[in-house]
């Protein structure tokens, strides 16, 4: 349990830190003291699921997303680099406005293509049925 605490402490520190705000100011926000905050993100103390809510209000993420770090960090999955890249993308996706998400789907979307195109290019040029007679 105090695993679970440590972990969404250091997700919700990692939150405030990333949008510049002080502990002071998001104890205010919560109506909880600074030090209460700074229990919390060492994960010494624990919250209750409605001062949950209002840090995910704040930071504009899903209280699946602080769950789903629980879940990752808990995990002995080999591929939990690649997993946390892929919820950090899915976290900073969550404060872009609509045309910036256009942006990224229409570039990820050309990268894809661009890798497809040349792994067909790699395959072709290693075709075994390609014989050649002089």
């Amino acid at each position: 349990m105090d695993d679970i605490k440590k972990i969404i402490g250091e997700r919700i520190k990692y939150e405030r830190m990333k949008r510049k705000i002080s502990a002071e100011e998001l104890g205010n926000y919560l109506d909880v003291s600074p030090s209460f905050v700074g229990l919390i993100e060492r994960g010494k103390r624990g919250t209750n699921i409605k001062l949950l809510l209002k840090v995910c209000e704040l930071f504009q993420i899903s209280l699946d997303d602080i769950i789903s770090t629980v879940k990752l960090k808990m995990s002995d999955n080999k591929n939990d680099e690649y997993t946390s890249r892929l919820e950090t993308i899915n976290s900073l996706a969550r404060t872009l406005n609509q045309s910036e998400l256009d942006f990224i789907i229409s570039s990820m979307r050309n990268l894809y293509k661009l890798r497809k195109d040349n792994d067909e290019a790699s395959d072709e040029s290693n075709d075994p049925k390609e014989e050649y007679f002089y």
